[in-house]
């Protein structure tokens, strides 16, 4: 034994892949939200720049908000949203909503599995 193998046999990529846990979006509780119109601003509390969230953002706040979600499902839920999406648009909401995330408007409280 060479202890970095614990004996059991592999289940293979299938397996690893179901027990990887999701990564959940939620609003930040340092933020402040604000909707005015049809704009939505966010600051991260005391100081953070403000941050104002239109088109797929803000439909990502909609999803998010109402209790945090899995990303995966956050940003099909966006995609969805828009009529004759580019193939890309997928990864062009992920990224932006990551980008949320770091600057601290979004967290990600609990993986889930």
């Amino acid at each position: 034994e060479d202890g970095i193998r614990d004996g059991s046999p592999s289940r293979g990529l299938g397996d690893v892949y179901k027990r990887q846990q999701k990564r959940v979006i939620a609003c930040s509780p340092r933020t402040a939200w604000v909707e005015s119109g049809d704009q939505l601003f966010a600051a991260v509390l005391p100081g953070g720049p403000i941050v104002a969230l239109r088109g797929a953002t803000a439909m990502a706040y909609d999803v998010i908000a109402a209790a945090g979600a899995p990303l995966d499902d956050v940003v099909a839920e966006v995609v969805a949203q828009f009529e004759d999406a580019p193939a890309d648009a997928a990864s062009h909401v992920r990224a932006a909503i990551l980008d949320l995330v770091r600057l601290g408007l979004f967290h990600e409280p609990r993986p889930i599995s």
